[in-house]
């Protein structure tokens, strides 16, 4: 493993074609962590269509989507305050927040 690689082996499967790390609703045996001790998020090599993976695709979708409008929300609420005042630097962290949902949403 390196910092962009994780070598996956398994007796049980002796020619993968694709891994899927933490791939349930409750990773519960998630245990993949960096050096510093920070767990990895979850992640697929596949983009194959599975139980139950539509009803997330869609999900995903309108998640996506309402996201994307709380951003633009926000930024229209910024319009009205003054730059650097305590209100505008809360709605800035609110929308850094869901920037980086919707990014891990969309990487996903």
């Amino acid at each position: 493993m390196d910092k962009h690689t994780v070598e996956v082996r398994s007796k049980a499967v002796p020619a993968p074609v694709a891994v899927r790390y933490a791939w349930a609703a409750n990773p519960a045996s998630a245990n993949l962590v960096n050096s510093k001790g920070l767990p990895t998020s979850v992640f697929r090599t596949d983009d194959w269509l599975g139980e139950g993976d539509e009803e997330i695709s869609i999900a995903a979708r309108k998640l996506s989507r309402a996201l994307s409008d709380e951003i633009s929300k926000l930024e229209s609420d910024k319009v009205s305050l003054r730059r650097g005042g305590r209100e505008y630097r809360e709605i800035e962290q609110k929308q850094m927040k869901l920037r980086y949902r919707l990014r891990a949403l969309r990487n996903n």
